[in-house]
């Protein structure tokens, strides 16, 4: 089973990448706003690409390109399963409780929050929940 958790150096990577979609190591370079050397940036996309994240592409013109493998939502429903399994016994209710609190949301932005989860169809959690155990 592949890694699929990110450092935040790899995730400030992974992000130039899903902006961009198909990058050099020159094109991160330039795009990231931490100042990391060429070879730095080199070193953590080949890391990138043994853990699956992103793969080789065309070259252009003398560089070779990378585009992700791996999209943003399920680099974020990975995480956030891992955090929930890790400090919430399993329960994405007790994270988000936690995070609701954390966060310090006003009244506005909490309404706006309760408002989009009684949006979701029914259906839609039960999809996501199947969709979750089945790529595990």
């Amino acid at each position: 089973m592949a890694d699929h958790r990110l450092t935040r150096c790899q995730l400030a990577i992974m992000q130039v990448v899903w902006n961009q979609g198909s990058v050099t190591v020159g094109d991160v370079v330039e795009a990231i706003t931490r100042k990391l050397a060429y070879t730095t940036v080199l070193t953590r996309i080949k890391v990138l690409e043994t853990k699956g994240f992103i793969a080789r592409g065309e070259m252009r013109g003398r560089a070779l390109t990378y585009y992700p493998l791996i999209s943003r939502e399920k680099a974020w429903h990975d995480t956030a399963k891992e955090c929930a399994e890790s400090f919430f016994e399993g329960s994405g209710e007790k994270m988000t409780a936690n995070l609701l609190k954390m966060t310090q949301l006003g009244s506005d932005d909490l309404e706006d929050f309760f408002y989009g989860v009684s949006s979701i169809p029914e259906r839609s959690a039960y999809v996501f929940t199947s969709e979750a155990a089945r790529t595990g």
